[in-house]
């Protein structure tokens, strides 16, 4: 269960990290250059969460699977609040900003 809180924060905290670079844009752009930050703004609730240990990827902790769940509110102005629940642990939240560009990966076929 030690593993699975780590796995949420970190999982949680890189996939905004990553998500938006550290330039110095107003703005977090994804896509093309109309849709901002204040157009993701709201709730969005998890349909999948899963998150596989960097140092053995054959080690995944899937929350939706353990009956959890996990929700990313972002308002407009870039702040963001990353909650998970995993049945039988305390909930987990992750507070932040995000700033620069996102930009889709080239190995990323999801559209």
């Amino acid at each position: 269960m030690k593993l699975t809180r780590l796995a949420l924060a970190t999982a949680g905290v890189g996939a905004l990290t990553l998500g938006c670079g550290d330039g110095d844009e107003e703005e977090c752009l994804m896509g093309p250059p109309d849709i901002s930050t204040a157009d993701l703004a709201g709730t969005w609730n998890a349909t999948v969460a899963s998150f596989s240990n960097v140092g053995n990827p054959l080690e995944v902790v899937d929350v939706i699977v353990q009956g959890g769940s996990a929700t990313l509110t972002i308002m407009s102005n870039g702040r963001f609040t990353f909650n998970a629940t995993v049945p039988g642990l305390p909930s987990q939240a992750i507070t932040g900003s995000m700033h620069g560009r996102v930009q889709r990966r080239a190995d990323d076929n999801r559209r």
